[in-house]
């Protein structure tokens, strides 16, 4: 099957089609199987024409910061940029009619 290439959006999260995404400015390879469910929820992009791969896409991704040591890994609750946790959902007590 042939592989295109597809440039990863601002929409995407750690992971895009089953694999880790550790470079976000890199191509990600896929068969158009693969890509189908993503171009949907936008997101990966087709690749642009005439940009060439190892190029700069120019794209400013707002929000999404490098880490300071070049290591992609997951925030732990707790760790600066890391969500807040949200509180559990009040218990309704239930009625006793039967």
């Amino acid at each position: 099957m042939e592989k295109r290439p597809y440039q990863i959006t601002e929409h995407a999260g750690t992971h895009v089609a089953g694999r880790r995404i550790e470079d976000r400015d890199a191509p990600l390879h896929l068969t158009e199987a693969e890509a189908a469910y993503e171009l949907q929820i936008m997101t990966i992009r087709p690749w642009p024409e005439g940009l060439h791969i190892g190029e700069a896409t120019g794209v400013e991704r707002i929000g999404i910061e490098a880490p300071a040591d070049g290591v992609v890994r997951e925030v732990q609750l707790g760790e600066p940029g890391a969500l807040p946790a949200l509180p559990a959902a009040p218990v309704k007590p239930r009625s006793k009619k039967r």
